[in-house]
């Protein structure tokens, strides 16, 4: 309860503006309680990172899991559900737990909200690989970090996505094609619906 309502806080009043007292306030607790659960700033932000993190792995996971039978449906759903997340400040969002470290007074926790997330969603691309969506060999990190990237590039954009396989192996990378409404991932292509790519 915490947790999730010092996440909502963040989500609506950034960085920058979000109180403790607002936190305690929302939960309806003392400030004392507060710090017997965590006894510092710091230790609270690291847990709201990681309640985030969880929160998001596992719908992440169930969308998977869902649409498994259609691999490149699962993963434009995943993707999508992302995008949808960070364009109304989800508490979860991935640009909500990324901003939770933006502020100077929260840099000692940048590298842990980096790395939380990036190994929240390692079993998912994993899950992708053994689908045949991402070259077994690559990184899972590097494609997890990769997927949160894509969905920031794409929040300002289309939710209606439409993925498919490329012939040959790319580097794994997300960067924008000549058409600027494709975006590489790996094997994958992501593509904005409505857009003249070619397909296989």
């Amino acid at each position: 309860m915490i947790l999730d309502s010092l996440l909502a806080c963040f989500a609506e009043h950034g960085c920058f503006e979000t109180k403790i007292d607002q936190v305690v306030t929302e939960v309806g607790i003392g400030k004392g309680t507060l710090y017997r659960h965590y006894p510092s700033r710091e230790d609270l932000f690291k847990a709201a990172v990681r309640r985030g993190v969880e929160v998001l792995r596992v719908r992440c996971q169930g969308i998977w899991e869902m649409h498994a039978t259609d691999p490149k449906a699962a993963l434009r759903s995943v993707i999508g559900e992302l995008v949808a997340l960070n364009r109304r400040d989800d508490p979860v969002s991935p640009a909500t737990l990324a901003r939770l470290s933006c502020g100077r007074k929260w840099n000692s926790i940048h590298r842990t909200d980096d790395q939380e997330l990036e190994a929240a969603l390692v079993p998912l691309v994993r899950s992708w690989q053994l689908a045949g969506l991402i070259d077994s060999a690559t990184d899972t990190r590097w494609v997890a970090a990769l997927t949160t990237a894509l969905a920031g590039k794409l929040m300002m954009l289309s939710q209606d996505l439409e993925v498919r396989l490329l012939r040959q192996r790319t580097p794994c990378q997300v960067q924008c094609l000549p058409s600027r409404d494709e975006y590489l991932l790996g094997d994958v292509v992501v593509t904005r619906v409505g857009t003249s790519s070619d397909t296989e």
